[in-house]
């Protein structure tokens, strides 16, 4: 199957939706543009410690990104529960940030000090600012790859200690294979038998030609995943 690196769709154009004020159909190169005038994004008390506006996305698809607001008192343990809750969770992998050629791993027993790794558990203050990029590494075994920016530092607008969702792209539409409705399943056998990308996208289908064999070869319902809105979609375990 091809991996979580070689997903890649092509150029399509990628939307979104706010979080604050649920306008939808916002282009991905608008979404910074709408985040700074939502009328529901406003300031709270200025005695609240400020945050950071992070964009995560996926480097081998653009159809997948996040706008976030982290607290700079947080730690990157807050990102990493975030990004396994929306995004990844389905194992219990670890994971590992790459900043500035420091790495910070979860969890803690996985350390590995002789290599310079460290904890997650270090202030946001003290390791981002603003225009750093990072990458996120979820499964070290069938690996998800995500690139994060900070794009901002400034007036506190989250709860404190909490992060908070503000933008995310629309969930992608893959066409069923055998009927070019939108798919709701993706079957791993297919996507094992892959070759390139292209052959790829035929490994998506809807429920009813899934079970078809004159237009779905397979029938072990377990290599069945649902097609969902996650650059792990398919990989591992991982439902959703």
């Amino acid at each position: 199957m091809l991996t979580t690196k070689k997903k890649k769709q092509g150029r399509r154009v990628s939307y979104g939706m706010c979080a604050l004020c649920n306008a939808s159909g916002i282009p991905k190169r608008s979404v910074v543009k709408h985040l700074d005038e939502c009328p529901k994004r406003v300031p709270v008390s200025e005695s609240r410690d400020k945050t950071f506006h992070v964009v995560a996305y996926c480097p081998y698809d653009p159809l997948y990104w996040l706008h976030l607001e982290v607290p700079d008192t947080a730690s990157l343990r807050i990102i990493d529960a975030f990004l396994r809750s929306i995004w990844l969770e389905c194992c219990g992998h670890m994971s590992a940030f790459t900043i500035d050629g420091g790495r910070y791993v979860a969890p803690e027993a996985g350390v590995a000090k002789e290599y310079g790794d460290q904890s997650m558990n270090g202030k946001l203050a003290e390791i981002l600012s603003p225009g750093v990029q990072f990458s996120y590494e979820y499964d070290f075994g069938s690996t998800t790859e995500l690139m994060l920016e900070v794009l901002a530092h400034g007036a506190p607008k989250a709860k404190q200690g909490s992060i908070r969702l503000l933008a995310r792209n629309d969930p992608p539409v893959f066409p069923c294979h055998g009927c070019g409705n939108p798919a709701t399943v993706l079957c791993q056998e297919c996507g094992e038998e892959a070759e390139d990308e292209e052959s790829f996208k035929e490994s998506f289908y809807c429920e009813r030609c899934v079970d078809d064999r004159s237009k779905h070869p397979h029938d072990d319902e377990s290599m069945r995943m649902p097609a969902i809105n996650s650059p792990r979609m398919g990989v591992c375990g991982y439902t959703g």
